[in-house]
C-alpha cells in the first residue's frame, strides 16, 4: 500500500503533467490555427519541413523479440507520440532521429489501447515538432505520409515519403480513421499522414484491423491526441508489466504450498503456516537461506518466490565406535526426520569388518527408526573379521576377509545367524593368513576357498563340514597339516559309489611354486580306473587326518611327501590302493572302527616300517601291505578273520608279527609274505622250540597263546 507521502508525490506528479500536456496541445492548437491562412506546398518542400519531425523506433518485447516503428515530436522537450501497438508488451525502447542521433525512451506519458495511441517522453532536447492541422481534409485531397516502413527488418533506418489522396472516412468499433491511398505498411505505424500545406492531420496506423479485413491504409485524426489523459508517466517496461498479473508463490521444502496471482504492486495476503511432520514453522522468508524475513506490506512488481523456514526437530545420537573411527561421513550427535529409516553410517577400524550396530539389548540395528518411532539412540558398533552375505534360508555365508590377516577365527554365528558356508573363493589371495580356525555349524566349503593362501601352514576341517568344493586349497604352498572329514568332494561315498574322490583335487590341477605334480587316476566305479591327472600337492604337506568316512579306492596314491597319516574312529573302510606307493609315509594311525582294509591299501609304502590294526578290523585285502619293504613289525588283532594272498608279500625285513590268529592264517600269513622264488629256509614254521637251522620260524609267546615269530 502507498503511504500519503507517495500519494501526494503521485498527485502533483499528475498534476505536473495534465500542465504539461495542456501546453504541448494548446502549442499544437495555434499552429494548427493558422493552416487554414498558410498556401500549399510543393511536395519537396513538404518532406524537408516535416521529415524532422518524424523519428524511427526500435523495441525490445517483454519475450525477447523486437519491432519497429515510426513516431513524432509534438514539442521541443523530446515528446513523442506514436501507436500503443507499436510500443505494447516492450520494455525497452530506442529512438533513432532524422539527424543519426539515438536516445532512449524515458517514461510512457500517457497511452490508450483502445484508440491505439501513445505519447512518450524522451532524453533529448530542441526537438523539431510538428504542425497540427486543425481540420480535416476533403475526400479526394492530395496527403503525404512520412514513415519507417520495415526498416528495421531491411536495416534501413531512413524515412519514406509516400503520397494519395483521402479515400474515405470511417468509424469502427467506436474510433474515427481517415482511409487514403497513401501507402501504408508495417512499420510505418506511429507516422504523420500530411495535407498539402505541410501540416499534420492524422497518425497513420498499419497495424489496425477490423474482423478478418487488413486495413493498411488507415490513419488516426491527429486531434485524437487531445482526448488522452495523463495515467502513467512510467517507464516502458513498468506500462507493459501491468499488463500481466504477477504470482506470488510459497514453497515449503521445495514443494508449492500456496501461489497467488496478484496484479502489478499488488501484496501477497499470508498464507498459512505449515504444519510437516518432525518440523516446526519458523515463518516465510525471502530468500532460501533464510536471512530475510518476508514484509507482508511489500508492493510485488515481478514473480517473487517466498520460502517457509522449517526447523527440524532433533534427537539425541550416541555412538560408540568400540576401537573404529570415522573418516567423512561422521553424523555428529544428532539426527532428524531427513535421517529416519535411512541406513546408519559405517566407521573404520584397521584389520576388522564392520558387522554392525547394536543397542543395549544386543539387538541389530540398520537404519535410523522412523520417526514416529524417533528417541535418542545409543549404540556400539561391532566389528568381525570377514566379510559375510545373509541368505534366504536365514543362514550367513562367508564372502571375504581382511587379507592383511595371519590368524582369523570363523565365528558360529553373524547378526544371531548360523554362519553354515564359506563361498567360493572367499579366502582367495590371503597371503599373509598362517591359521584359521572354523566353527561346527560350517557345513561346505566352496571351490578356490583358500586358493593361493601361500602362507597357510594348518588347517582342521570340522567335521559338519558335509562338502568340499575343487581346489579349495589350491596353491597353498606352506601347508603342513590337513585335518578333512572325508576326503574330497562330499560325505558319504563308500566303495560302490559310482565317482571315487581323490586328495589330489583338493589342490587342483594348475603348478604352482611348491607344488609336486603328483598322478591318481580317477576311478568312476569301484573296480576300474579311466583316467590319469596330475594335481599338484604341496610338497611341504607331511601331515594328514581323515576324521570319519570312508577312505576311497586310490585316495592317496604317489603322495610321495606325506610321511603321516591318521584316519580317526569315525572311518570304516580303508579302500583299494588308498595309500599305494606313497613312498614317504612312515607311519599310520588306524581309527577303532575300521573294519576293512582294502587290497593293495599300503602297496609299496616302502618307508612304512611297523603298523597296529585296530580290533575292528576283520578283513585284509590281498597284497595289502605288499612290497612295504621296511616294514619289520606288525600287530594283527584276532577280530581279523581274513587275510588275503600276498597281503604281505615282498615284506623281507618282517621279522615281528603278534597274531592269535589259527594255523591257516599264520600259514596265509607265511605264504603272503614271501616271494614264491625263496627256498624254504625263508618260509615262516610253527615250531614250539627255536630250531636250530637258519630261517623264520613261528612260535607261542611266553603267554602259550600269541603266536609270534622267531628272529
Amino acid at each position: 500500500m502507498k503511504t500519503q507521502k507517495q500519494r501526494i508525490f503521485s498527485i502533483l506528479a499528475i498534476l505536473s503533467l495534465v500542465v504539461i500536456l495542456s501546453f504541448i496541445f494548446v502549442a499544437c492548437n495555434s499552429k494548427g490555427d493558422q493552416s487554414s491562412e498558410k498556401p500549399d506546398m510543393e511536395a519537396t518542400e513538404i518532406y524537408k519541413s516535416v521529415d524532422p519531425s518524424v523519428a524511427f523506433l526500435l523495441v525490445q518485447k517483454k519475450d525477447g523479440s523486437y519491432a519497429s516503428g515510426s513516431g513524432f515530436f509534438i514539442d521541443s522537450h523530446g515528446t513523442l507520440v506514436t501507436n500503443y501497438h507499436v510500443i505494447e508488451d516492450g520494455i525497452k525502447c530506442a529512438v533513432q532521429m532524422k539527424n543519426g542521433n539515438i536516445v532512449e525512451v524515458k517514461t510512457v506519458v500517457s497511452y490508450d489501447e483502445d484508440a491505439d495511441l501513445a505519447i512518450l517522453a524522451t532524453k533529448v532536447a530542441n526537438t523539431k515538432p510538428i504542425t497540427e492541422s486543425k481540420s480535416l481534409p476533403q475526400v479526394g485531397e492530395t496527403v503525404y505520409a512520412i514513415g519507417y516502413p520495415e526498416a528495421f527488418k531491411l536495416g534501413i533506418a531512413s524515412s519514406t515519403f509516400t503520397s494519395g489522396i483521402v479515400s474515405s472516412y470511417r468509424t469502427m468499433d467506436g474510433n474515427e480513421y481517415i482511409q487514403s491511398t497513401v501507402n501504408i505498411t508495417h512499420g510505418n505505424s506511429g507516422g504523420v499522414l500530411i495535407n498539402k500545406k505541410g501540416d499534420v492531420v492524422g497518425i497513420t496506423s498499419s497495424g489496425i484491423t477490423y474482423g478478418d479485413i487488413d486495413y493498411m491504409n488507415l490513419s488516426i485524426p491527429i486531434s485524437k491526441i487531445h482526448n488522452l489523459a495523463v495515467q502513467s508517466n512510467e517507464p516502458l517496461d513498468v506500462v507493459t508489466a501491468r499488463h500481466y498479473p504477477v504470482y506470488a508463490t510459497f514453497y515449503a521444502h521445495d514443494l508449492v504450498f500456496d501461489e497467488q496471482e496478484l496484479v502489478y504492486e499488488d501484496t501477497a495476503h499470508y498464507p498459512g503456516t505449515v504444519q510437516k511432520e518432525g518440523y516446526t514453522f519458523d515463518g516465510w522468508y525471502a530468500d532460501k537461506a533464510f536471512t530475510q524475513e518476508w514484509d507482508f506490506s511489500t508492493q510485488i512488481t515481478k514473480d517473487t518466490a517466498i520460502f517457509a523456514k522449517l526447523d527440524p526437530i532433533y534427537f539425541s545420537l550416541n555412538l560408540d565406535l568400540n576401537g573404529g573411527v570415522w573418516e567423512s561421513n561422521n553424523p555428529g550427535d544428532k539426527y532428524y526426520i531427513k535421517n529416519c529409516e535411512k541406513a546408519l553410517p559405517i566407521p573404520k577400524k584397521t584389520g576388522y569388518m564392520f558387522e554392525g550396530w547394536t543397542d543395549s539389548n544386543g539387538n541389530y540395528i540398520d537404519n535410523y527408526p522412523s520417526y514416529s518411532n524417533a528417541r535418542t539412540l545409543t549404540l556400539t558398533a561391532n566389528w568381525v573379521e570377514l566379510t559375510f552375505q545373509l541368505n534366504d534360508d536365514g543362514t550367513a555365508t562367508v564372502t571375504a576377509c581382511d587379507k592383511s590377516k595371519s590368524n582369523i577365527v570363523i565365528q558360529a554365528t553373524y547378526r544371531g545367524h548360523k554362519v553354515t558356508s564359506i563361498a567360493p573363493s572367499a579366502f582367495a589371495d590371503c597371503k599373509s593368513l598362517q591359521s584359521v580356525t572354523i566353527s561346527e555349524n560350517i557345513s561346505s566349503i566352496g571351490s578356490y576357498a583358500f586358493d593361493n593362501c601361500t602362507s597357510l601352514t594348518s588347517i582342521v576341517i570340522p567335521d559338519s563340514v558335509i562338502t568340499i568344493g575343487s581346489y579349495a586349497f589350491s596353491g597353498c604352498s606352506s601347508l603342513e597339516s590337513l585335518t578333512i572329514p572325508f576326503v574330497r568332494a562330499k560325505a558319504g561315498v563308500t566303495g560302490s559309489s559310482t565317482y571315487q574322490y581323490l586328495l589330489g583335487s583338493l589342490f587342483g590341477t594348475s603348478s604352482y611354486t611348491g607344488g609336486v605334480a603328483t598322478t591318481q587316476k580317477n576311478y568312476v566305479s569301484s573296480t576300474s580306473w579311466t583316467t590319469s591327472t596330475s594335481y599338484y600337492i604341496p610338497s611341504s604337506l607331511k601331515s594328514v587326518t581323515v576324521t570319519g568316512g570312508y577312505i576311497p579306492r586310490g585316495a592317496f596314491e604317489n603322495c610321495n611327501n606325506i610321511t603321516n597319516i591318521t584316519l580317526g574312529d569315525d572311518v570304516t573302510t580303508i579302500g583299494e590302493f588308498a595309500f599305494r606307493d606313497c613312498d614317504s609315509l612312515t607311519s599310520v594311525t588306524i581309527g577303532n572302527n575300521v573294519t576293512t582294509i582294502g587290497s593293495f591299501a599300503f602297496f609299496s609304502c616302502t618307508s612304512l616300517t611297523s603298523i597296529t590294526i585296530p580290533d575292528s578290523v576283520t578283513s585284509i585285502g590281498g597284497s595289502a601291505f605288499r612290497d612295504c619293504d621296511s616294514l619289520t613289525s606288525i600287530t594283527i588283532p584276532d577280530s581279523v578273520t581274513s587275510i588275503g594272498d600276498y597281503a604281505f608279500y615282498g615284506c623281507a625285513k618282517l621279522k615281528t608279527v603278534f597274531y592269535a590268529g589259527t594255523e591257516e592264517q599264520w600259514k596265509a600269513i607265511a605264504i603272503g609274505s614271501n616271494n614264491s622264488s625263496l627256498t624254504s629256509a625263508n618260509r615262516y614254521y610253527y615250531s614250539e622250540e627255536r630250531p636250530t637251522t637258519t630261517g623264520n620260524y613261528w612260535h607261542y609267546d611266553e603267554d602259550g597263546v600269541t603266536p609270534v615269530i622267531w628272529e
